[in-house]
């Protein structure tokens, strides 16, 4: 997709060119977000947008565009997955204990996610395909969306002139930096898990997920603690 010519629209057309610009780029679409966003804050640098508008417009079209994902992955991608997803090593049971831990740490991730290329694309359908409750999904969306505008508009703006020169330097070290801070929530949350018993709901979820009866489960851990 040709860079310019986006950045010509988005020029000509402001905020609502950047609205529809993210909500296609995280409903998958390759769009130079990154890009998008410094060029806005360069106009903000030259007086021709504001900022706080610049920002809104993005992160408001990022959370249109990651929420219209997630009902996709909700509504269609669930049948595809019991179907086809033991292709992809992606079995029922795989399923269950993804959706456990997406639901019960995962969604930590998601304002992360954004600041990955690729990861943000799929982030939305992954939720919606896990089940991810709503409100837990667009509490953590929300931030990252704005999280994400903020730091590459107000970069724009702060660097001015210089934007196109010092991007993609700039890119690759977030980049980087969003990497290693997933992995480090991922590690972090690993060791949690392992230390610390699963709460109540935890357990309420399980059995939602697994089919068992809530009445059985509870007799099983009983007998178990007994033992």
């Amino acid at each position: 997709m040709n860079t310019s010519l986006i950045l010509d629209y988005i020029s000509a057309h402001g905020y609502i060119a950047a609205f529809t610009a993210f909500l296609f780029e995280l409903l998958a679409l390759p769009l130079p977000g990154e890009t998008i966003m410094t060029y806005m804050g360069y106009l903000v640098y030259q007086g021709k947008l504001s900022w706080i508008m610049s920002v809104l417009s993005v992160s408001l079209g990022a959370l249109t565009g990651i929420t219209l994902a997630y009902y996709i992955g909700r509504t269609v991608g669930s049948p595809l997955v019991f179907k086809y997803g033991h292709y992809v090593w992606l079995d029922q049971d795989t399923y269950n204990k993804v959706a456990r831990w997406l639901d019960l740490h995962g969604n930590k991730i998601i304002v992360v996610a954004y600041f990955v290329p690729g990861l943000r694309h799929v982030s939305g359908y992954m939720c919606g395909i896990l089940n991810l409750p709503f409100a837990v999904f667009a509490s953590n969306a929300g931030t990252g969306a704005i999280l994400y505008a903020l730091v590459f508009v107000s970069l724009g703006r702060y660097l001015g002139p210089d934007w196109e020169k010092i991007l993609s330097m700039l890119k690759t070290h977030v980049e980087m930096t969003a990497s290693v801070l997933m992995l480090l929530i991922l590690g972090y949350l690993a060791l949690k898990n392992k230390k610390k018993p699963a709460p109540n709901e935890i357990t309420a979820l399980k059995n939602r997920l697994e089919g068992e009866p809530v009445k059985e489960y509870e007799q099983n851990i009983h007998e178990g603690r007994n033992n």
